[in-house]
């Protein structure tokens, strides 16, 4: 299926693709690896400081470690922190599989910015009034770039066209797409 007819029937009578962009499958593929890495760097030192602490607690309550006061003040702050890094080494093991978006296809016409999935299904969808600007973030190899809407709620989640190619330039065009002037703001 090519990009035409995959955007087709997604557009409004009298509307046409002015950019688009797919995800790249290798930038997709090593954001899941990262994440995956991440979680397992993560869930080795949690388990480690999990350990270590369990073993100052068994220490602790060895006969003639040490008794009153010193016992009183350790043994539950051991417990607690061989809990804490327990429960957060167990926590990364849901993060061993990530989840990205959805959202693989992108695209912009003069009045919206558009997002789909592989399957053809409209995710996401932003008219050109309501764009007040763009950014890139994340890596700075690979950052992705996101779609400020215009909203009195800083709450409201960005526009996200992530694991493109080439962002700066997705970024460049659309500002020029979507965006006025400075000098025309001003007036």
């Amino acid at each position: 299926m090519d990009q035409t007819s995959f955007w087709s029937t997604h557009l409004k009578p009298g509307e046409r693709i002015v950019w688009q962009a797919d995800a790249s499958p290798r930038l997709r593929r090593a954001a899941v690896s990262r994440r995956r890495w991440i979680a397992i760097v993560v869930m080795l030192l949690a388990a480690v400081l999990a350990l270590a602490f369990a073993y100052k607690l068994y220490e602790s309550l060895l006969p003639g470690a040490q008794t009153g006061l010193g016992l009183a003040i350790s043994t539950p702050l051991y417990v607690a922190l061989a809990l804490t890094f327990a429960v957060v080494a167990f926590a990364q093991l849901g993060r061993l599989n990530p989840k990205l978006s959805p959202a693989v296809r992108f695209a912009a016409t003069p009045a919206r910015l558009i997002a789909a999935d592989a399957g053809g299904a409209l995710l996401d969808e932003l008219n050109a009034q309501d764009i007040s600007g763009l950014i890139l973030g994340g890596r700075s190899k690979a950052p992705d770039l996101y779609v400020l809407r215009r909203q009195d709620d800083l709450n409201v989640r960005a526009f996200s066209i992530e694991h493109i190619d080439r962002p700066l330039e997705a970024k460049i065009f659309l500002e020029e797409q979507f965006l006025e002037p400075a000098d025309e703001q001003a007036d």
